[in-house]
């Protein structure tokens, strides 16, 4: 679907839909790498602590409730719901916040050891910050969209314009003696009109 032109406040609303549906997808998808892994080590014969499975199996929903509910939000939000606006907002703040916390606790642990961990390491705080980032953006135009919750659908029957009107045939007006009165076209003025139908 195109979006709006810029400037219109529904191409922010628009935008925001799609990045909680990329979100949300991300979300889910890092949910089931996680399940993944666990139900590989259970299935290999490797030997795991019961901690250390439930400690997985929590990780997964702290990836997959968010996930779902961005996707939840975004199939609302695309039919203008207020609720859904407000929902969103307050999600995507909360996890704007544990992105940030995530972002500083690495960046902190790197420098606490001196930088000796290697360079690979610094993919993981490069991606949250990019997460942050993101996060930030998809804020900025869900609080910004409040306006297209008025609006109809881009593209929609209600922006197309006038409607087209009946077209009617042109009658002659009469302005003596009765003006304002309708006669056919080429009937005599000073004889009586008869409207019935002929048979």
């Amino acid at each position: 679907m195109a979006l709006p032109p810029r400037g219109d406040p529904r191409r922010r609303l628009q935008l925001a839909v799609r990045s909680m549906r990329v979100l949300g997808g991300l979300l889910v998808a890092l949910s089931l790498c996680g399940v993944f892994g666990t139900v590989m080590m259970t299935t290999t014969g490797r030997r795991t602590t019961a901690a250390a499975t439930v400690g997985q199996a929590v990780g997964a929903l702290f990836y997959l409730i968010p996930g779902l509910a961005d996707i939840v939000l975004a199939i609302f939000l695309k039919q203008r719901q207020f609720w859904a606006l407000v929902a969103a907002i307050a999600l995507t703040s909360i996890q704007l916040l544990f992105a940030l916390a995530g972002a500083i606790m690495l960046v902190g642990v790197y420098l606490a050891n001196n930088g000796t961990f290697p360079r690979p390491f610094l993919i993981a705080p490069a991606v949250m910050g990019i997460a942050v980032l993101a996060l930030v953006q998809l804020l900025y135009l869900l609080c910004r969209s409040f306006p297209a919750l008025q609006m109809p659908p881009f593209g929609s029957h209600d922006e197309r314009g006038f409607e087209p009107v009946d077209v009617r045939p042109i009658t002659a007006w009469d302005a003596t003696p009765h003006p304002g009165v309708p006669i056919q076209t080429g009937a005599d003025a000073g004889e009586p009109h008869d409207d019935t139908p002929d048979r």
